[in-house]
Formats: C-alpha cells, structure tokens, sequence
C-alpha cells in the first residue's frame, strides 16, 4: 500500500507547489536526491496537459456535475429548438418598420397637398394590413421572450455548474505517494503518473 507523501487540494494547488513546498514535504518522508527532483520535475512538467484532462474528467465524472451538465444540456436543446425564433423576429420587425415608414410617408404627403387622409383608402388599408402584422408578431415576442429566458436560464445554470465544479475539485485532491520504489501521483484514487527513484 503505497504511503502519502503531501497532499494538494486541486490540480493547480500541485501544479503552483510540487517542485516547491510539495518536494520539501516529500524529502522528509522519503529519500530522495536532487536528480529524482529534476526528473520528477519533468516528468510533471511535460505531462502537465493529461494530468489535467485527467483531473478536469473525474470532476465531471461527478454525479452532481453529472446532473448539472445534463440541466445545461436540456436547456441548450431548448434554445437551439426555438432558434428560428430569432430570424422570424427580426423579419417581422423589419416589415413592420417598412409599412410603417410607408404610411408615414402617406401622411407627410396629404399634410403638404392639404388633403384629408382619413378618407384615402389605400392609407385606410395600409392601417389595416399594419394592424394585422402588429397581431401577427405577437407570438413571435411571446416565443422570442421564452427563448431569451432560456439564454438567460443557461448562463446561471452554466455559472451554477462551474461554481459546483470548483467545491467538487477540491473533494478529488492530488496527492504524492510512495511504494518504496517510485513517486506516484494520485488525482483523487487514481494513479496518474509514476516516477521512478534514482536515489541521488
């Protein structure tokens, strides 16, 4: 049963003190030299990226950011559902800004000719047609305004999961042991890495 030699509360806590206060620890439960610092060193050093895969993956791997990341993927399949949403809003206000243009356009031109607008019937039909497009696009906000508080349901599920990843990370731990032989690190009961001593 290998011993522990020092213990890290997450992945950047070793990666910010294993060749520091992290090897001052194990040098005074384990006989080891400077030549097993520089190897241990770069051993770690060059395998910093799967360390951290591997660390990132029993974080996810967690049954509550299991449950997190399943809420997230939910939302997104909501939003990515409803995205055509978007398009259809803008096309509706767009038309609804060129009638309205239009019929401004009606009424600049019988205030300069002087004429009583109310009783010009392509101007009481373009009302009209505006009024039904204004009617038109209200399921269209009724279903942007959901999609807009789905994106906003995602960004605090999102920051909601983060936080939980963080108070998860520590729960896993990074530790340094021994089996007499060789330098192990664990990520959590996992070995990860493994350093032969040289003794010198």
């Amino acid at each position: 049963m290998p011993t522990v030699l020092c213990k890290f509360k997450d992945i950047d806590d070793f990666f910010g003190k294993y060749d520091k206060s992290g090897w001052d620890a194990i040098s005074k439960k384990e006989k080891v030299g400077a030549k097993d610092k520089v190897k241990f060193s770069k051993v770690i050093g060059s395998g910093k990226q799967g360390l951290r895969k591997a660390f990132d993956q029993q974080v996810e791997e967690s049954p509550i950011i299991a449950k997190y990341t399943a809420a997230i993927e939910s939302i997104d399949k909501a939003i990515k559902a409803k995205a055509p949403i978007v398009s259809k809003m803008e096309e509706a206000n767009h038309n609804i800004k060129i009638k309205m243009l239009y019929i401004k356009g009606l009424e600049d031109q019988a205030k300069q000719q002087k004429t009583d607008i109310s009783k010009d019937e392509n101007y009481k039909n373009q009302k009209s047609i505006l009024k039904d497009m204004v009617k038109e696009r209200q399921p269209i906000l009724k279903s942007k305004k959901e999609y807009d508080s789905l994106q906003e349901k995602l960004k605090v599920a999102n920051s909601a999961c983060e936080k939980k990843k963080k108070e998860v990370a520590t729960k896993v731990g990074v530790s340094v042991q021994s089996d007499g032989s060789k330098l192990i690190v664990y990520i959590g009961k996992r070995d990860e890495a493994a350093v032969k001593f040289l003794n010198s």
